[in-house]
């Protein structure tokens, strides 16, 4: 992690400390100190979500084919199941 607080993680170097959790899980069983290091994973993860959801749709995603989705995000937004959903989504990567 070189010695970056957990606070300052983005989310993919929290997806790389999962990965090596769950591979020291599949030797095995983690320590008081790895099971602590997961749930301050799982809870940066889980802001780091809520902020991507909560963040304004000013800078939406470029498409794969390059084109600007601003006003589709921005369409999808004004659904009222956009954020339930969306928050859904993310409690489902909590089922470690």
């Amino acid at each position: 992690m070189d010695d970056k607080p957990i606070s300052e993680l983005d989310y993919m170097e929290v997806q790389v400390q999962f990965q090596l959790l769950e591979h020291i899980a599949d030797k095995r069983p983690l320590s008081k100190g790895n099971l602590a290091l997961q749930r301050e994973l799982e809870a940066r993860e889980k802001d780091l979500v809520q902020a991507k959801i909560s963040q304004a749709f000013d800078a939406a995603p470029v498409a794969a084919n390059g084109l600007d989705n601003c006003e589709t995000w921005k369409q999808a937004a004004e659904y009222t199941e956009f954020r339930p959903t969306a928050e859904a989504l993310a409690e489902v990567g909590d089922t470690r």
